[in-house]
């Protein structure tokens, strides 16, 4: 996978790759450049002095002229040299220059380029300079389409043209095997924006090359086949809200990806319209034994059901698209789950990882004082995780935390908390909006993640 300019360094440091390794790696890399063509130089010498007498006239070396990796470096420190309209003109003299615009240099300048047109408030212009590559140079755009079209559908979702979320996405999962990891953040994306459509597309044209993949491994396509049936069934709910049992037209769809098990179906569509009205309380989700499969068992199926409620809730009272109800549904249940069975108790090495910085002094684990209501250690820790280093889920991590103050008013209608609790936990969560806001400020890609975070509270108020 390419590193960009402007992606976190491959060191672990948490810098930008051009802030950290970048000058080291292009030094490496003149230097090994330099050995391999003095290498090569003094074997040609030694070839022609052994056959001087068979051999009058041979072609003239290659440091007669400058090299083409010279080139590009020269090429590069123009580009890098230029301010930002100066690094337009830049790129659209070397598209004129087959020779120097490779795959590499193309990805690098566009790289550097989306970044520069987002600070400057001009995304339009950065979606031109693609549709250059993709016209004058077709294979060159190819060779990393996946980058490009997940830069334009970024820009898509930003200015709010939808319009062109369709076809792009049609592309899109045409080359998710280039990367699942992209594609798979790029689905989150559109989650977020609520594109369900768009993702039951793209995921139905990815979904015959991920199968038959060789470098995927097992169980990342059989998370991708599940994950695409759970957009099926949402997209299907959606078109008709007064489905009752699983039908033809959503079995053929399911069995696209994978055998349907009709009865799981039939609970799933129970869940989701609310067909399914089960009376909780908490004993319901205390994880007696930890040790016992059983326990863990009944544990997980208790909060799939539950959390299945909650989305029915969030679309049905809340407003919010199925897509990005799903998204915070799945990651809700996960953090339920591993912070009752003490996954997510605190490991020194994880301790710089929270987003308040590293604590004095290592936490003692302990049972949560309430099985199903987010404590502030535990979410801290758990959404830290989802944005450190190269691994960031940065939709999802938003996703999750945007919707705790709807699933403790849930939790508060099922009489699962009472409002004095409720009121108690969202001022505890509150105390983490300082460092989401230093987080979400520095991602300009998406703006409507600080927009939304920015009225959370103003959410969090309402009973």
């Amino acid at each position: 996978m390419k590193i960009g300019r402007n992606d976190p360094c491959h060191c672990g440091s948490g810098k930008k790759y051009k802030k950290c390794c970048l000058e080291k790696d292009e030094e490496a890399e003149r230097v090994s450049r330099t050995a391999l063509a003095a290498t090569s130089t003094s074997s040609e010498k030694s070839t022609e002095e052994h056959h001087h007498e068979h051999h009058h006239e041979h072609k003239p070396a290659l440091e007669d002229e400058p090299a083409k990796n010279d080139l590009v470096d020269i090429r590069w420190k123009e580009f890098e040299a230029a301010d930002y309209q100066g690094k337009f003109d830049c790129f659209i003299k070397t598209l004129d220059d087959k020779d120097l615009m490779d795959e590499q240099m193309a990805f690098d300048m566009c790289d550097s380029l989306f970044i520069e047109s987002i600070n400057h408030h001009d995304r339009d212009r950065f979606d031109e300079a693609v549709a250059m590559i993709r016209a004058r140079l077709p294979e060159v755009y190819q060779e990393n389409a996946i980058y490009y079209l997940d830069w334009l559908i970024i820009n898509a979702l930003a200015m709010e043209k939808l319009d062109k979320i369709p076809a792009l996405t049609r592309e899109f999962g045409a080359v998710a095997t280039n990367s699942l990891e992209i594609f798979n953040k790029t689905i989150s994306r559109l989650a977020y924006h609520g594109q369900l459509s768009a993702i039951v597309e793209a995921m139905r044209i990815a979904w015959p090359a991920v199968k038959e993949a060789t470098g995927i491994f097992n169980w990342a396509i059989e998370e991708f086949a599940a994950q695409a049936g759970d957009y099926v069934a949402l997209q299907y709910v959606q078109e008709h809200p007064g489905i009752s049992d699983i039908e033809p037209q959503l079995r053929e769809q399911l069995n696209f990806y994978f055998d349907v098990d009709d009865e799981k179906v039939k609970h799933y569509i129970k869940l989701l319209t609310k067909q399914e009205d089960q009376k909780w309380t908490l004993a319901d989700f205390d994880l007696k034994d930890s040790s016992k499969k059983s326990d863990i068992e009944n544990t997980k199926r208790n909060l799939f059901s539950l959390c299945m409620k909650f989305l029915h809730y969030l679309h049905d009272k809340e407003d919010v698209s199925y897509a990005k109800a799903d998204l915070a549904r799945t990651d809700l249940q996960s953090y339920l789950f591993l912070r009752n069975t003490g996954e997510l108790k605190l490991a020194e090495k994880e301790n710089k990882y929270n987003l308040g910085g590293p604590k004095k002094h290592k936490q003692k684990s302990h049972q949560p004082d309430h099985n199903l209501s987010p404590d502030r250690e535990t979410f801290d820790r758990y959404l830290a995780r989802k944005l450190k280093f190269l691994n960031q889920d940065v939709h999802e991590a938003a996703a999750l935390f945007e919707m705790m103050p709807a699933w403790l008013r849930f939790l508060e209608t099922h009489q699962l908390i009472a409002a004095a609790e409720r009121k108690k936990r969202l001022q505890d969560l509150s105390t983490l909006i300082p460092n989401l806001l230093k987080i979400w400020e520095a991602y300009e890609e998406d703006p409507k993640l600080l927009a939304n975070l920015q009225n959370w509270q103003q959410d969090a108020d309402k009973n």
